[in-house]
């Protein structure tokens, strides 16, 4: 693999400190719940930077970033479908990858094996296994994980299932540069997220906006999958 297509970028933060990329969950002490506030991906620490692969518009994790973490805790956190983080002040979506749920499936994790290959030098999937996005329908308990015996290997655990073996492989999506406020944005509508790219936020109308406030009109909630 070319060295221009990786790149290390963000770090994780787990109750408001970053710790390094690999930690498993059992380290931190004391055990600390993943919830938006306290697990998140944001700006760059030297010494615990985050491995990405380029593949097409994706930035893939050349690693399980971390393990001990369960489907739900992911979800809850806002990483299986996607949640905006901004990291060294670019935005990007952060999600897990689509892993598909039987072989033949199109899905992103084999079309990057198929681009570069199964090596675990670089892929890092040897004894770990990786959450996607998919449910298991004949088990509806359970969620698809790939890795561990094989780059392709393919298993499914219960949701709520956090073994050391188990971990989150992020996937980030290049997102246009956030708009600055002018007043050419004025009766434009506008989305807008909360700290951390909470994605329990927002849209509306831009009446007006000064130092302190953002007025909006014909507000709504954004759905989740925004």
């Amino acid at each position: 693999m070319e060295e221009n297509n990786i790149v290390e970028l963000g770090t994780i933060y787990f109750g408001e400190e970053p710790v390094p990329c690999g930690f498993h969950r059992s380290d931190i002490k004391p055990r600390l719940p993943i919830n938006r506030d306290m697990f998140y991906i944001a700006d760059s620490v030297d010494g615990k930077r985050i491995p990405f692969i380029r593949w097409k518009n994706l930035l893939v994790a050349s690693k399980p970033v971390c393990t001990e973490v369960s489907w739900e805790d992911l979800n809850k956190a806002g990483y299986i479908y996607g949640r905006p983080v901004i990291i060294d002040g670019k935005p990007y979506l952060c999600r897990s990858l689509k892993v598909g749920t039987k072989a033949g499936d199109p899905n992103e994790w084999d079309t990057a094996l198929d681009k570069y290959g199964e090596s675990d030098d670089f892929w890092g999937w040897r004894d770990f296994l990786f959450w996607g996005q998919e449910s298991n329908a004949s088990r509806s308990e359970q969620r698809f994980l790939r890795g561990r015996i094989s780059a392709r290997g393919r298993e499914s655990f219960p949701r709520d299932s956090t073994t050391e073996f188990i971990g989150f492989r992020p996937v980030l999506e290049i997102l246009q540069s956030v708009p600055k406020l002018t007043e050419k944005l004025i009766g434009k509508q506008l989305n807008v997220f909360g700290p951390k790219g909470d994605i329990v936020s927002i849209a509306g109308t831009l009446i007006g906006f000064d130092e302190y406030d953002l007025v909006l009109s014909n507000t709504d909630r954004l759905p989740l999958s925004c």
